[in-house]
């Protein structure tokens, strides 16, 4: 019983809820149907304010519509009249412009005539005028050709003259060097005739030990041999800036083939003079170059080639910095070239008693000297 009245009183509670919430929703229902009432109720008075004011204006639009049939009524006929005017106006232009151009036509040809026969006089006075100009600049012409050959023979002339200035200096340049080359090579053969000489007597002296002078001259020829292929080294690059030098100073005229030509069999045969004596000089000192020496001297070799590697380095560094300089001239084409005096004091006193390595490396700065640049007056 207990549940049963627990039970109607859950469900009493949940009706009274239940009404409650249907009283709210009803309520809310029936605010919402008002508001809604209320705004179509104001929508339909705008719309009918609208209406009456659209009616007004069809109203106004129908009066403008009359009003303007009517302007327009009038203005077809002041059109209709304006037209015929026009057409009129249209009529006496034509005329009149037809006659116009008639009278434009025959101004028109007699300006042409006119123009015509003014072009034919300024032709003619054109024609005149550039005759007088074309007299004028060939006058001209004449006179600055004239004044051009003169100026050109003139320079020919100084030209020849450097040329031959020039060409004189080379020859006594060449000269100067032929005769130190002829100079070194009779310093080269009485350095040979000395070495063999002295080969010879030292040879004599040593000949009781067989062994001993065979060791001395295989151990002289592994130095020499170097020695000997540097100077051939030497001096082929000595002929080359000699080769060099010669084309440097040969001026830029049509006379340079023919001094080419003269100049090129001499160095050749220098040349080949020059490498035969070295030649010579080379087996002559392979043949009987010997030295005493002591048995327990094992460092002579190294020692000569230490110090004919760096005389050779001494003597590219010179050939590198050779004092030579080219001054052309460019007015003239003529290309001049000055070298520097070699000092005096440039080559110590030859020793013929000293070392061999000093004696070849005196000789290399000779053949250096003596090739590339002129000596000073007390050299």
């Amino acid at each position: 019983m207990e549940n049963l009245r627990f039970a109607y009183a859950a469900a009493q509670e949940k009706a009274e809820l239940a009404i409650e919430r249907a009283a709210r929703v009803k309520e809310a229902v029936w605010a919402r149907f008002n508001a809604e009432q209320n705004q179509r109720e104001a929508t339909e008075a705008r719309l009918q304010a609208t209406l009456d004011d659209n009616r007004r204006e069809q109203t106004k639009l129908r009066e403008e519509y009359q009003r303007l049939q009517a302007t327009n009524t009038q203005m077809s006929e002041a059109q209709r009249t304006a037209q015929t005017e026009q057409r009129k106006q249209l009529e006496a232009l034509e005329k009149l412009a037809e006659r116009r151009v008639i009278a434009e036509s025959e101004k028109r040809k007699e300006d042409e005539a006119r123009a015509q026969y003014l072009l034919g006089v300024q032709k003619k006075l054109q024609e005149a005028e550039i005759r007088a100009k074309q007299e004028e600049l060939q006058r001209t012409h004449d006179e600055s050709a004239a004044k051009a050959r003169a100026e050109h023979d003139a320079e020919l002339l100084r030209l020849k003259e450097e040329h031959a200035q020039a060409q004189a200096t080379h020859e006594r340049a060449v000269a100067e060097r032929e005769e130190k080359l002829r100079q070194l090579q009779a310093d080269q053969e009485q350095f040979r005739t000395q070495a063999s000489s002295r080969t010879q007597m030292s040879h004599l002296t040593s000949s009781p030990n067989p062994a001993r002078t065979s060791a001395e001259l295989s151990v002289i020829s592994t130095v020499i041999d170097p020695v000997l292929a540097k100077l051939d080294r030497l001096t082929d690059v000595m002929h080359q800036m000699v080769q060099t030098n010669q084309r440097q100073t040969e001026p830029a005229d049509s006379h340079d083939k023919t001094t080419k030509a003269q100049n090129s069999p001499r160095g050749s045969r220098t040349k080949s003079s020059t490498r035969a004596s070295t030649s010579m000089s080379k087996r002559s000192n392979k043949n009987h170059v010997t030295r005493s020496k002591k048995p327990d001297d094992d460092d002579w070799g190294s020692d000569s080639s230490s110090s004919s590697d760096s005389s050779q380095d001494e003597l590219e560094g010179q050939f590198g910095t050779a004092a030579q300089t080219k001054n052309s001239d460019t007015g003239s084409g003529t290309r001049v070239v000055v070298q520097a005096m070699i000092p005096h004091d440039a080559l110590e006193k030859f020793d013929e008693r000293g070392p061999l390595d000093d004696r070849v490396n005196w000789w290399e700065r000779f053949m250096y000297y003596a090739t590339m640049a002129p000596w000073d007056e007390k050299t």
